[in-house]
């Protein structure tokens, strides 16, 4: 797969979470241009349900290769918080119309709720991870 973006933010253990989307084919480098526009944060900071902090995002890549895309999200929290985080992030409802032409399968994210429902959709079951050891 191409891999279209990577961000990491800070080197230290980690949830993974990967969410697959069906899009167009052909479309990686508007995708990616897509994804470009998005301004980064430098701490992507995770709250839970009342808003207290709970983790930070590490990094993110997205991946694509023909007609999928592969977001895949570096955290230290709870999954249900970067879902959360991704949900109300500023910005998210414009970059969603700029990706809805590449967009392969009908998506209702416009408000933070129907995210959260596709953001549950999306979410690929992990089957297994590993923490390699540190060098010395």
């Amino acid at each position: 797969m191409l891999c279209v973006q990577s961000r990491f933010i800070e080197d230290r253990p980690a949830g993974m979470a990967a969410l697959r989307y069906r899009v167009k084919s052909g479309h990686a480098e508007d995708i990616r241009k897509v994804f470009a526009e998005v301004q980064a944060e430098v701490r992507p900071t995770l709250r839970g349900e009342q808003g207290q902090e709970t983790g930070v995002i590490l990094g993110v890549g997205l991946f694509v290769h023909d007609d999928n895309m592969i977001r895949v999200v570096l955290f230290d929290g709870e999954l249900d918080d970067v879902a959360r985080y991704m949900a109300k992030r500023g910005g998210r409802p414009g970059m969603e119309q700029k990706l809805a032409p590449y967009m392969a399968e009908e998506r209702h994210v416009e408000t933070p709720e129907q995210f959260l429902e596709q953001f549950r959709a999306n979410t690929m079951r992990c089957v297994g991870q590993q923490r390699m050891p540190a060098l010395s």
